[in-house]
């Protein structure tokens, strides 16, 4: 069916199910935990993508994705990510193996410094619009496809 899902305010929203929509999931606050590998819809179509849309002022947007789950969702990160604290809009629960998984393309179109982790990174991992920062957040990060830099400077690291 196609369907958009829009998650605003600050509290913490557990997706446990096959969800087959297949609209936008637009993030504008609190979390989205990931608890089935196709908790945010369909990850093919024309519509069907996820954008984390961080505000400031707002709860930040976060996805968190379960051990032992792999999502295949097309993930775009839009606006202020950082605002001088240490957030970071994707997140995994569990280790090695079983950590869980993005698979899909992770679009960094936010401004300034954007950063991802712990988790596994399967998908592409891309940039569009103004230089970005990325930044890995902990130790267990595993980034098995390239990263492709499209028109602007990006940095890895502190």
């Amino acid at each position: 069916a196609t369907a958009s899902f829009t998650k605003i305010g600050s509290q913490t929203v557990n997706l446990n199910s096959n969800n087959t929509y297949t609209g936008l999931t637009l993030v504008g606050a609190g979390t989205i935990n990931v608890n089935h590998n196709n908790a945010l819809g369909s990850s093919t179509g024309p519509n069907s993508h996820t954008i984390l849309s961080a505000v400031t002022g707002n709860a930040s947007p976060r996805i968190t994705v379960n051990s032992n789950i792999t999502t295949a969702e097309n993930i775009t990160i839009t606006g202020e990510t950082e605002n001088g604290s240490y957030f970071s809009p994707l997140t995994a629960a569990g280790s090695g193996a079983s950590q869980g998984t993005y698979n899909g393309t992770i679009t960094l179109a936010g401004s300034g410094n954007i950063r991802i982790g712990p988790a596994n990174w399967t998908g592409t991992i891309t940039q569009s619009g103004t230089s970005h920062k990325l930044i890995f957040v902990g130790a267990s990060n595993t980034v098995s496809n390239p990263m492709t830099i499209n028109g602007a400077d990006l940095t890895i690291g502190e």
